[in-house]
C-alpha cells in the first residue's frame, strides 16, 4: 500500500460531431432536423465538448466528416467522442446480418445497390471509432425515418447494430419502427446537461422520458459496451442542505390518483364525497347510476365469521380513513392507515400503500417495497395490484425486468376486470415484447381496456386507428377514442384530438375547437399541449395574435421540461425597466440573505433571482452563488459561460470564492479555453484574499508544473498556508511532500502528523494515507488497531481505497481478529465503487473460498472487472484463469493478450507468464525471440521466476546464442530473489563449472538455499 496525494481530474479532450440532414432532394425533406441538432450541440458545448457542425452533407461530405473526426479522436488518446446524426437512415433489406445506412442529402434510392452509393454504413463506423484509442465513443442515430423499402415487407426503421468495445450506439426509437422529428432530441439535450448521471443513466433517462412523452409510441434504446463510469457533467449531484422531505403531490395529482384507483361503487361514492365538483364528478355519478353497480363481493365465510367480519370491517374503515387522509394531504397518516388496512386483509389498502411508495407520494420512493405490496394485492385477487405489478416487470422497477412476467400479471389483471392490465397486455402485443407482434390483438385488448375507462388505452386505440396499425385507417374512430381519452383526463388524448381538429383530419378543420383541447392538455401537465397553445397565439391561428399569452404558455411548456419552448421564451422576453431598487449595502445584504434562505429551502428559481439582484447591487457573494447555480444547473439551465461571467464579476469585486471558482474553470477548461497560466493568477488572487481553497489550488499547479515551471518549494509554502488556514487538502498534500521528499527533506514523522490533522478534519484521502503510515510503522510506531479504525473511517467517508485497505487488515488478521467475511464486504464495496484493487482482492477470496464458498465464475468476473479498470494484478490473475479454464472456458489467445496488457503496466509476473505463452506456443505461434523479451522485462523487474527462465534461455541457446556466463548471472539474480529453481540451476552451474570456475562449496551452499526454499530435488545434493 502506498500513500498518495490528493489529485484533481485532468481535463479530458471532449470532441463532438453533430450532423443534421434537412434538404433531401429525392427523399422527404426533414426541416426540423437543424433545430434538433442545434439543441444537442448547445448542450454538448455546455458540458465541455468541442463541437463540429455538419449541415446537409452528401455522401462524400459525410465520409470526409467522419474521417476527420476519427483522426481527431485518434490524435487525442483517452478522449470522449460524441456523434449525433439526425436525418434519414435505413436498413439494408438484403443483409440478413443486419446493418443500417446514414444517407447523404442527394440520396436517390431506387434499388438496393443505391445504398452503398448514397449511404455510410453504421456498423463500419462503429468498428472504426472503436479503434481510435478513445476512452469512449457515443454514436446517436436519430435516423429512424420513413424511407423506401424496395418492395420488401418488414424493412421499416433500423436494425440492431452491435456496439464495439468502448462504444455506445443509441437509436431514437425501437427496432423496425420510425421516429418523429422533434421528439428525441429535446429530451437528449435535457439529459446531457443533467448532473449526477453516467452515460448509461443518461440514455436510460432518455428512453424513459421519450416513451412517457409519446405514450410509449416511441421507444428509444441503446447498445452499450462502455465499461468505464463516464459522466458528461459530474457523477455527483450537489446535495444542498438540508435534505428535502419527500415531495408532496399537488391537489390535482391527488385527485387524479383517487380517481385512477376507483374500481367500485364505494370508491365512486368516496370520490364524490371529497370532490363533489371534481373533474370526474359527472363520470362518477354516471357509474353510480348505471345498472349493476355494486361493491366487490365479500370474501367467502371463514371458520370464525364474527371475528373475520370484524377484521374485514376494521380494514375497510382503515382504508376509507386512509383515503380521506390522503385526499387531505396528510400522507403520514394515510400511510399508517393503508398499512393497517393492508395487514387487516384490505387488498385495496395494500395497493394504495404500494402506489405511495411507487410514486414517492409523501414517502421516500421505494420500488422494491411497492412491488412487494402490489404482489400482495394481486395474490389477494385485487386486479389493479396485478396490473401495477405487470407494469413494474415491464419497466424493471423494483424487480428484474421481464416481459414474460409482465405478460403474466397483465393477463391476470385483465382477466379479473382491470382495464390497465388489458392495456398493458395490448402494448406487449403491439410492440412484440416476448410475443409475436399482433397489432390487431392489441386493438382488441385496448378496446376492452377503454370500455373499462382506462384512458391511456383509449388513446392507444385512437393512435392505432389513426396510423392504420392492426387494421384499416379510420380517422373517425381515432377521433372518438382520443375524445374518450381526453374526457378521462389523459392529456395526450386531448392534444392528439386537437391535432385532428387543427389539420381537419377525419373532421372539419376547426381551430377554435383545437385551442381549448390543447389548453386542456396543458392544464393536465402535458408540455406539448402548452407549446401548441403558445404556437396558435404566436401565429394568430384561430385566435387573435397575442405574443404575451404565447410567452406565458411557452413558459408553462418550458417549466414542464420542453427545451425548445424555453428557447421561445427567451426570444419573446420583453426587457422592461426595473422598478427603483435600494442598492445600499444593508439592503443588498438582506437580499443576499433571502437568497440563501431560498437556496436552503431548495427554491432555486427564487434564489437565482435574489442572488442576481444582490450581485447587481454589488453584494458579490450573490454573484458567486449564482455562478454555482448556473454551473450545477439548479433553478436554471446549466450554463458554464454564464457561471463564469458571475464568477468574474464576483472576483473583480474582491470575492475570494468567486476568484477560486473561476480559477477552477480555467484549470479544467469549463466554459472557457483551458489556461493554466490564468488559473495560477486567479488562485493566487483568491489565496491573497484568504480563500484557503485558492492557496491549495495554486500549490497544486506549482506542485505539478501546470501553467509554468514546477516549483516544489513554493508549492510547499502554499500548501502550508492552506493547511494552517483550515484546508485539509492542503494538509494532505503537504504530508505527501514530506513523505516523498518533494522540495524538502524526507520527514515521515511530519508527514504522519499532517495526515492525522487532515483526517481529524474529515479529509478522507488524509485518513487513508494516515492509515497506511500506521499500518507500516512509518513516521511513528506501528499500530494496526488504529490503522483498521482509520481505514474504516475513510471507507465510511467514501474513500474506497480505505475500504480496500480495511479489507486487507481484516483478511490478514492485523489489528484484530481475522474475519474473511468482513474482509470480503470491504473489498466488495471498494470494487463496486471503482477501486479496482478491491475487485482483485475480492476475486482472490472467491477463488480461494475465503469468507465465502469457492466460486471460480465469480472470481473470474471480478478479476475481469479489475483488469478493465486498469489493475495489473487483476489482469494477471484473469490471464491465469483463462489459460487454465477456471471459472469459464479456456482461452489461450485472450490469456496471452491479457498477460501482455498486464506486463505493459509493469506487472513482472505477468511478463513471465506472457513469456511462457510465447515459449510454449499457447495462444500464438511458438517464438523464442519474443519470449526472451518478456523474460528480460520480468527479470529487470526483479521477478525471480522471470530471471530463472531467462537463465534457461541463455543456457539452452533459445532466442539467443548459448551464454553460460549470462545464464549464471540470471540464475544468481533469481536465487537472490528467493526463487528456488533459480538457486538449483545456479548450484548446478557451480558444480559443473559452466560459465565460471567449478566451486563445490558454493554449489552445496546454493543447493541448500534451493532446498530451504522448498525445492525438494535440491535437498539430496545439499547433503553431498
Amino acid at each position: 500500500m502506498m500513500a498518495g496525494g490528493f489529485s484533481k481530474a485532468e481535463a479530458q479532450a471532449r470532441l463532438a460531431l453533430v450532423i443534421d440532414q434537412t434538404a433531401y432532394t429525392k427523399l422527404t425533406p426533414l426541416p426540423g432536423t437543424e433545430k434538433e441538432a442545434g439543441l444537442v450541440a448547445d448542450s454538448l458545448t455546455k458540458v465541455g465538448f468541442k463541437v463540429t457542425r455538419v449541415h446537409n452533407a452528401n455522401k462524400s461530405q459525410l465520409d470526409t466528416a467522419f474521417t476527420n473526426f476519427r483522426r481527431a479522436l485518434a490524435a487525442s488518446p483517452d478522449a470522449i467522442g460524441f456523434i449525433y446524426y439526425t436525418g434519414h437512415g435505413t436498413r439494408d433489406p438484403s443483409d440478413e446480418g443486419g446493418d443500417n445506412y446514414l444517407l447523404g442529402v442527394e440520396a436517390d434510392l431506387q434499388v438496393e445497390a443505391d445504398l452503398e452509393a448514397y449511404g455510410v454504413k453504421l456498423g463500419s463506423l462503429t468498428a472504426q471509432f472503436s479503434r481510435t484509442n478513445a476512452r469512449a465513443v457515443i454514436i446517436v442515430a436519430d435516423a429512424c425515418r420513413n424511407t423506401p423499402s424496395f418492395g420488401k415487407a418488414g424493412t421499416k426503421g433500423l436494425v440492431a447494430v452491435a456496439a464495439e468495445s468502448n462504444t455506445l450506439i443509441a437509436f431514437s426509437t425501437d427496432l423496425g419502427d420510425v421516429a418523429d422529428v422533434g421528439v428525441y432530441a429535446p429530451v437528449l439535450a435535457e439529459q446531457i446537461v443533467r448532473p449526477g448521471q453516467d452515460i448509461t443513466q443518461v440514455f436510460g433517462a432518455v428512453q424513459i422520458e421519450v416513451s412517457k412523452r409519446t405514450g410509449k409510441k416511441q421507444r428509444p434504446w441503446s447498445n452499450n459496451r462502455i465499461y468505464d463510469r463516464i459522466c458528461l457533467v459530474s457523477c455527483e449531484v450537489a446535495p444542498p442542505p438540508p435534505l428535502p422531505q419527500p415531495d408532496k403531490p399537488s391537489a390535482w395529482e391527488v385527485e387524479k390518483t383517487v380517481w385512477s384507483m376507483a374500481r367500485d361503487c364505494t370508491d365512486y361514492q368516496a370520490y364524490l364525497a371529497d370532490y363533489p365538483a371534481g373533474a370526474f364528478a359527472s363520470q362518477a355519478k354516471a357509474r353510480l347510476s348505471a345498472s349493476g353497480c355494486q361493491t366487490q363481493k365479500p370474501p367467502a365465510p371463514s371458520p370464525n365469521p364474527q371475528q373475520d367480519d370484524y377484521n374485514s370491517q376494521q380494514a375497510a374503515k382503515d382504508y376509507d380513513d386512509g383515503l380521506k387522509a390522503y385526499t387531505n394531504g396528510n400522507f403520514t397518516s394515510a400511510r399508517g392507515l393503508f398499512e393497517k388496512a393492508c395487514n387487516g386483509g384490505s387488498m385495496k389498502g395494500c395497493n394504495y400503500l404500494g402506489f405511495m411508495y411507487d410514486q414517492g407520494s409523501g414517502v421516500a420512493q421505494d420500488y422494491s417495497r411497492a412491488a412487494s405490496l402490489y404482489k400482495k394485492a394481486c395474490d389477494g385477487n385485487f386486479s389493479l395490484g396485478c396490473s401495477n405489478l405487470g407494469s413494474f416487470y415491464e419497466n424493471g422497477f423494483g424487480v428484474t425486468q421481464s416481459y414474460s412476467q409482465a405478460r403474466v400479471y397483465y393477463e391476470k389483471g385483465c382477466n379479473t376486470g382491470d382495464g390497465m392490465g388489458c392495456s398493458g397486455l395490448g402494448w406487449l402485443y403491439e410492440q412484440g415484447k416476448d410475443v409475436t407482434v399482433d397489432a390487431a390483438k392489441a386493438r382488441t385488448l385496448y378496446d376492452t381496456a377503454c370500455t373499462r375507462l382506462y384512458a391511456q388505452a383509449c388513446f392507444n386505440l385512437g393512435y392505432l386507428y389513426e396510423k392504420g396499425r392492426g387494421g384499416a385507417v379510420d380517422f373517425g374512430k381515432a377521433l372518438s377514442f382520443y375524445k374518450k381519452a381526453c374526457d378521462n383526463a389523459y392529456a395526450l388524448g386531448c392534444n392528439n384530438l386537437a391535432v385532428l381538429y387543427e389539420n381537419g383530419t377525419g373532421v372539419a378543420k376547426d381551430l377554435t375547437a383545437a385551442l381549448p383541447l390543447y389548453d386542456k392538455a396543458c392544464t393536465n401537465k402535458e408540455s406539448i399541449g402548452c407549446s401548441n397553445v403558445a404556437r396558435l397565439y404566436y401565429n394568430g391561428f384561430g385566435v387573435a395574435k397575442n405574443l404575451s399569452t404565447a410567452r406565458t404558455y411557452y413558459q408553462k411548456a418550458c417549466d414542464l421540461g420542453d427545451t425548445a419552448s424555453c428557447e421561445q421564451v427567451k426570444s419573446l422576453s420583453q426587457v422592461t425597466p426595473p422598478p427603483p431598487v435600494d442598492n445600499s449595502p444593508a439592503a443588498m445584504g438582506k437580499v443576499y440573505d433571502d437568497g440563501v434562505t431560498a437556496y436552503n429551502n431548495r427554491d432555486y428559481t427564487t434564489a437565482v433571482r435574489l442572488f442576481d439582484q444582490a450581485c447587481n447591487g454589488r453584494e458579490y457573494r450573490g454573484c458567486t452563488y449564482n455562478g454555482y447555480l448556473y454551473e450545477r444547473g439548479l433553478g436554471v439551465s446549466m450554463d458554464y459561460t454564464k457561471a463564469n461571467a458571475y464568477y468574474t464579476k464576483a472576483c473583480t469585486g474582491g470575492n475570494s470564492t468567486g476568484c477560486n471558482n473561476l480559477a477552477i474553470a480555467y484549470e479544467n477548461g469549463r466554459g472557457v479555453t483551458q489556461d493554466y497560466v490564468q488559473a495560477r493568477t486567479l488562485y493566487t488572487k483568491s489565496c491573497s484574499l484568504d480563500e484557503m481553497a485558492g492557496c491549495f489550488g495554486i500549490g497544486y499547479l506549482l506542485d505539478n508544473g501546470k501553467g509554468g515551471a514546477r516549483d516544489y518549494v513554493q508549492a510547499r509554502t502554499y500548501y502550508d498556508q492552506a493547511c494552517t488556514g483550515g484546508s485539509m487538502l492542503g494538509c494532505n498534500n503537504l504530508g505527501v511532500m514530506f513523505e516523498n521528499g518533494k522540495g524538502v527533506a524526507v520527514d515521515l514523522a511530519r508527514a504522519r502528523t499532517l495526515y492525522e490533522k487532515g483526517c481529524t478534519g474529515d479529509n478522507m484521502v488524509s485518513c487513508n494515507n494516515f492509515g497506511i503510515m500506521l499500518e507500516n510503522g512509518k513516521g511513528g510506531a506501528m499500530d494496526n488497531v488504529k490503522a483498521r479504525q482509520i481505514y474504516e473511517k475513510a471507507c465510511t467517508g467514501q474513500n474506497y481505497s480505505g475500504c480496500d485497505n480495511a479489507g486487507g487488515l481484516w483478511r490478514e488478521g492485523k489489528g484484530g481478529v481475522q474475519d474473511f467475511g468482513k474482509a470480503l464486504t470491504f473489498h466488495t464495496r471498494a470494487c463496486d465503487n471503482g477501486t479496482f484493487s478491491g475487485c482483485t482482492n475480492a476475486g482472490w477470496m472467491y477463488e480461494m473460498g475465503k469468507g465465502t464458498a469457492v466460486d471460480m465464475t465469480k472470481a473470474r468476473a471480478l478479476y475481469e472487472k479489475g483488469c478493465n479498470g486498469g489493475n495489473s494484478i487483476a489482469c494477471n490473475n484473469l490471464g491465469i484463469m483463462m489459460e487454465n479454464g477456471k471459472g469459464g472456458s479456456m482461452d489461450n489467445v485472450k490469456a496471452r493478450q491479457i498477460y501482455e496488457k498486464s506486463c505493459s503496466d509493469n506487472n513482472y509476473g505477468a511478463c513471465d507468464n506472457a513469456g511462457n505463452m510465447w515459449r510454449d506456443g499457447k495462444g500464438t505461434v511458438m517464438n523464442y525471440d519474443t519470449a526472451l523479451v518478456y523474460y528480460q522485462k520480468s527479470c529487470n523487474g526483479n521477478f525471480g521466476t522471470g530471471c530463472t527462465n531467462l537463465g534457461v534461455f541463455y543456457e539452452m541457446g533459445r532466442g539467443t546464442a548459448v551464454d553460460f556466463v549470462k545464464a549464471r548471472q540470471f540464475y544468481e539474480k533469481a536465487c537472490n530473489n528467493n526463487e528456488s529453481i533459480g538457486c538449483f540451476n545456479l548450484a548446478r552451474l557451480y558444480a559443473n563449472g559452466s560459465g565460471g570456475a567449478v566451486d563445490a562449496v558454493k554449489a552445496r551452499e546454493t543447493y541448500k538455499k534451493s532446498c530451504d526454499r522448498g525445492y525438494q530435488a535440491a535437498c539430496a545434493y545439499a547433503k553431498e
